[in-house]
């Protein structure tokens, strides 16, 4: 008995070792879809990861929210529907929708059944398929700065241009107090005093690409183009170790 608890204190101990690797650069890689093959090997390197050519959307776009009108029936917010803005078009700048709404509304639009199917065997080369979780999340607007805790977290834009900017964990102690949800392109340098030490990088998302984040990096997506209604399919793939520092955050 003593020995298996043993084996698994070393086997704990092994998988924090690896979560707690970072990447000490900025660094951007980029694949096509047709070389996905390739993905698992690159998540080693700890970079965000864009992987391009994935195609039109076939899920989560406002011409098929529109066409399913038991989705329009979605609280946003108080005094604000789904079908409220499918009919207007337009989307709150402020909009902060809440989380169980975000992740129920992934699994009544098809995400979560496609990224279990689609996204979860990408990562069998480095992992075994019981090993791994996912979280998903159907984002409606921009997001404002969050630092990843999953294993691996994707951005999936369906409608939209969106500019992703990434940061390293590093540049969490340039941030002000109260970062989480604000904006780098809103910070000054009254509130940011370090504003110009923080390194990061701008990405332009759109349909058909996806962003690929490591943990512990820090990002934030703002729309860029507001023509249309900007959405973002939020995947969330956790082993036991991410999983667990998520619980905690």
């Amino acid at each position: 008995m003593l020995e298996i608890f043993l084996c698994l204190a070393i086997f704990f101990l092994v998988l924090v070792f690896f979560y707690k690797q970072k990447a000490e650069g900025v660094n951007i890689l980029q694949i096509e879809s047709d070389k996905l093959n390739t993905f698992h090997e690159l998540l080693s390197e700890k970079y965000p990861i864009v992987v391009r050519g994935l195609g039109e959307p076939k899920f989560l776009t406002p011409e098929i929210l529109k066409s399913t009108p038991r989705l329009h029936g979605y609280q946003l917010a108080p005094k604000l529907y789904l079908g409220d803005i499918l009919k207007t078009g337009k989307v709150p700048t402020n909009l902060k929708v809440p989380e169980e709404v975000r992740k129920k509304l992934a699994t009544d639009v098809g995400l979560h059944v496609w990224g279990e199917h689609t996204w979860l065997p990408q990562y069998s080369g480095e992992n075994p398929s019981w090993f791994l979780s996912l979280d998903t999340q159907v984002n409606i607007g921009s997001i404002g700065l969050t630092k990843t805790a999953a294993y691996s977290t994707l951005l999936y834009p369906t409608s939209g241009t969106f500019v992703c900017s990434l940061l390293l964990e590093s540049a969490e102690k340039f941030l002000p107090k109260q970062w989480e949800g604000r904006f780098l392109d809103e910070l000054t340098l009254s509130d940011t005093p370090l504003l110009k030490e923080i390194q990061f990088i701008d990405i332009i998302l759109r349909p058909g690409h996806m962003l690929h984040i490591p943990a512990h990096w820090i990002y934030c997506c703002k729309v860029r183009e507001a023509d249309t209604i900007p959405l973002v399919g939020i995947l969330e793939v956790h082993h036991p170790i991410s999983r667990l520092a998520s619980s905690l955050a």
